[in-house]
């Protein structure tokens, strides 16, 4: 049985290794900026999300296995208040935990805490690289709103 719990902002440092085999993973199929990857930290990251919100803001969803209390994946999620939308921020499940609805059930917990608060929109980003979260997200619903580009 996996326990998904949701926590402040507080948690933030309790992921910090799965967040580093996210950034591990990006940096492995990003095409143009491996670079980014390499060179960011989950330091960096944490500064990118204060620099975003309040910290009253942002919160972390945790999947831990009830059997061995390994944390197996998380999402984070922010809101703002006042263009009332929110932003899941990140995600990951550990690959030997994927395929089990996890992810799903990481999602429906942020959803559902947003949509409780009033949140209007939500909004998150994706690698164009990355079919698999493309796929599983546009399963939950999302869809491409605009193409950003960069260079």
């Amino acid at each position: 049985m996996i326990k998904i719990k949701i926590h402040d902002w507080n948690y933030i440092w309790n992921i910090e290794e799965l967040w580093e085999k996210l950034n591990t993973y990006h940096m492995g199929i990003s095409k143009y900026f491996k670079d980014k990857y390499a060179n960011l930290t989950f330091s960096k990251r944490v500064q990118s999300l204060l620099r975003k919100t309040d910290v009253k803001n942002v919160f972390i969803i945790s999947a831990t296995s009830e059997e061995n209390q390994q944390l197996v994946g998380y999402l984070i999620f922010t809101i703002d208040k006042i263009q009332k939308q929110g932003n899941i921020d990140s995600l990951f499940v550990l690959e030997h935990y994927r395929n089990y609805g996890i992810g799903k059930a990481l999602m429906d917990a942020a959803i559902h805490h947003l949509e409780e608060h009033g949140i209007d929109s939500i909004f998150l980003d994706v690698l164009p690289e990355n079919n698999l979260a493309i796929t599983f997200y546009e399963s939950l619903g999302f869809h491409s709103e605009i193409l950003k580009m960069k260079k």
